[in-house]
This record gives C-alpha cells, structure tokens and sequence, in this order.
C-alpha cells in the first residue's frame, strides 16, 4: 500500500494532478483549505448572508452543507438553513430525504422539505408517465451503490470515490423517441424553478448547489455544444442572473433586481473533483445517496466518459478548462448584455406564475402547468 506523501500513514487517495499521495488526514486538511480558497476566490459569501443549502442527500449536497456548517457554523452573522426538494422519485428520493434529515438533525441544522407534489400536484414520475402516454417502465437501477455504510474502511473509501470515474450507460428510457421532453428536462427546470423560489421565500441570500469541478466542466462542454449563451454566462462567479443588468434597459429588469426574485447561487466544490467530494463523505462518516437518478439521460454520459478519458491522459485538464471558461466568460457576458440591449430576452413576469421570465409563459408553467 502506497504511504501519504507527507507522513508515513497508509494513503487513501493519489492526486495525480498534483503527483501527491494522502492519507485521510492530510486529504480532509487540503480538501477544506481548498474549500476555503474557493469561496474566497469567487467571493461567495458576504457578511450577514443568510445560506439555502440546496440539500439531496447525495454525496455533494451532504459534503456541501457538513463544510459550510464547519466554515461558518459559529459566525453569528451567518445562518445556514437545508431546502431539500422531493420530485417524488420511488425509490430514489424518499430513501436521500431520510439521508438529509439524519444529516440535519446531526449537525443542527433547519430543515425544509418541499416536494413537486405540491407545488404542480404531480410527481415527476407521473409527469414522465403522462408524456410517455401512460407507458412508463423504470430502468434497473440495481448495479448502482444506494449508500455507504458506516464501517466503510479508508482503503475501501477510495475504491469508491474511484467509481465515479468509470463510464456508465444512460437510462434506456432516455432513448425513446416519443417523450415530448427528457425527464431531465422537466426536472432540471421545476427544480431550478422551486428551489429559488423557495429560497426567497426563507428569506435566504445565497443558495448554495453541490456542482463539483466535473459538474461545472460537463456544463461548460454542453453549454458549448448547445450554443446557450445564455446559461453560459452566469456561470464562474457567484451565479447571480441579473449580473449586469442593473442598469437594463427593461423596467421589468430593474423590478426583477430590486425586489431581488432571483437569489444567487454559490458553488463551494466549483474546483474540487467529483471523486475527492465523494471521498471526503465517506471519510466524515457521512449517510450519503451515491446513486444517480434512475432518469437521468441525455447527451452528458458521453459528455462526461471523453471528459474523465480527457483527463486520466492529460492529468489537469477538467481544472485548465474551467480556469480558460473564466478568462473568456467576461466576453460571453458582454454579448449577452448586448442582446438584451437590442430586445432580445428582456425579463417579464410570467402571466401565470408571476415569476420572472424571459418569456409571457415562463418555461415551468409551459412544462409542468401546460402553458395556463
């Protein structure tokens, strides 16, 4: 067994971008400085900010909320609240709910749970259903860890933070042609919908996600491939959608940021590796969802398997593309504020909803509420 390159325990992981070996010590020691440095770098979080986790109960979301509970838990001008949202997946999501509470109830922390069933009376899963024209068959997920137990092993750990390199076949139910929309559609968008939504409602600041240094270079690479400048631009920095638009040409744009409906999102794991996130839950005992969501599809599978190639022959490059995204970021910002300048995207409020959109339907009530 390879030893930590900075003391003679055995290592649990090799950062090979680094050319260093660590023991769990000195891993968890350097992830949480890193943290640090991230939040410092991107300038996250503001004296008196009242932070929404966005909590899953998978790893990410664990890992995120247990380190801003660890950083700021005894700042008293910084409060730290959970906003889990269930979509109402069986057997997916009310096992990770569980797995938040536990974490909650463990580290102290305000809890809110809110769930589509509610907000669109329906789950996603009869959402998927009704598009699929009531046949619906839900893909074997039995190959998938659900969770960690507590006595997992260091040398076990990183056996499994090793996993999330390995390539892995999209859901079959992605491939069918007759859906209206992907499933990661409908619930990329409600979920984006609810959870600032919600936050607002809380009286929250900042939310923060779990995206992770994969997350963010898989989105950069579909941004790309899609052409959505637009989501593009308010990534890097702390993600904030009226960036910019202060002083908008839209009477509708400067409601929107005065009366502050859109919260801005704050990524602590922006330039920490999937694995390494995965690997910090395990070593802090966590009761984390490993899992993938049983829906999830789309063009991101080979997205991410020529990214994780990309990478295990170029030791560095997810960080080199993240570190160029933000060099030419400034320049995807600046054409966008030029559209809106000409007309194009000018924010209104939905006619349905009353949330901000570019549109006269905002795309949630298109999806999820048929347009009105």
């Amino acid at each position: 067994m390879k030893k930590c390159s900075q003391c003679e325990k055995p290592a649990v992981i090799y950062r090979k971008y680094e050319g260093r070996h660590l023991c769990s010590a000195h891993f968890m020691r350097s992830f949480e400085k890193k943290v640090k440095a991230t939040i410092s770098k991107y300038e996250m979080v503001d004296k008196n900010d009242v932070i929404c986790v966005a909590l899953s109960g998978g790893k990410d979301s664990c890992a995120t909320l247990y380190i801003l509970k660890k950083i700021f838990g005894k700042r008293p001008d910084i409060k730290i609240f959970a906003l889990t949202i269930d979509e109402g997946i069986k057997g997916y999501r009310d096992e990770s709910i569980e797995m938040a509470k536990k974490l909650c109830k463990r580290l102290g922390v305000e809890h809110h749970i809110v769930s589509f069933k509610d907000e669109f009376k329906m789950t996603l899963d009869e959402k998927i259903k009704e598009s699929m024209g009531g046949s619906h068959t839900r893909p074997d997920t039995a190959h998938l860890p659900m969770k960690v137990e507590r006595n997992t092993r260091e040398r076990e750990s990183s056996m499994l933070a090793n996993m999330f390199l390995k390539k892995r076949e999209p859901s079959p139910v992605g491939r069918r042609s007759e859906w209206k929309s992907g499933p990661c559609t409908y619930c990329g968008v409600a979920r984006r919908y609810m959870l600032n939504k919600c936050a607002r409602k809380f009286g929250a600041t900042k939310v923060a996600t779990g995206h992770n240094l994969d997350d963010e270079v898989q989105a950069i690479f579909m941004d790309y491939i899609n052409g959505n400048l637009s989501r593009a631009s308010r990534m890097g920095k702390t993600q904030n959608p009226w960036n910019g638009l202060e002083n908008g040409i839209s009477d509708n744009v400067v409601s929107a940021v005065k009366e502050k409906l859109f919260i801005p999102r704050i990524k602590p794991f922006r330039e920490i590796p999937e694995k390494e996130v995965a690997l910090y839950a395990i070593l802090k005992d966590m009761d984390a969802q490993f899992a993938e969501c049983p829906h999830v599809t789309g063009i991101r599978f080979l997205t991410r398997d020529f990214i994780n190639d990309l990478e295990a022959n170029h030791s560095g490059s997810k960080y080199s593309i993240v570190e160029t995204f933000n060099k030419i970021l400034p320049c995807i910002q600046m054409t966008i504020e030029k559209k809106i300048e000409s007309g194009e995207g000018k924010l209104a409020r939905c006619k349905i909803c009353g949330e901000p959109s570019s549109q006269e339907i905002c795309k949630t009530c298109e999806l999820w509420r048929n347009g009105g």
